[in-house]
């Protein structure tokens, strides 16, 4: 675990289950884990960050869109929280996420 995440309060379990079991969609702490694995100053789209995260699956897309929508509340969410380290939006299905 990394001074970053301990900054922002993730547990052991969070890690463990968000980053270690690749389980990060099952809550917002193990998703906000998964998410401050990513670099600092890091811009990217939700779709291609469901790629980097489901490599086995990068070649069917609609299993990636699929993972995008059940990412996205979490991705609002954890704005909403946690605006200080990063921010998403989806206007007109054109979403960036934005780690700071």
């Amino acid at each position: 675990m990394t001074q970053r995440m301990k900054k922002y309060g993730i547990t052991e379990e969070a890690y463990k289950q968000g980053v270690i079991e690749n389980e990060f969609l099952n809550n917002a702490d193990s998703f906000f884990a998964k998410l401050l694995t990513l670099k600092s100053g890091t811009q990217i789209r939700g779709i291609d960050l469901m790629r980097k995260w489901f490599p086995e699956y990068s070649d069917c897309e609609y299993f990636l869109r699929l993972k995008l929508e059940q990412a996205k509340p979490f991705l609002f969410g954890l704005t909403a929280i946690h605006n200080e380290c990063l921010n998403y939006t989806d206007t007109f299905g054109l979403d960036c996420l934005d780690i700071k």
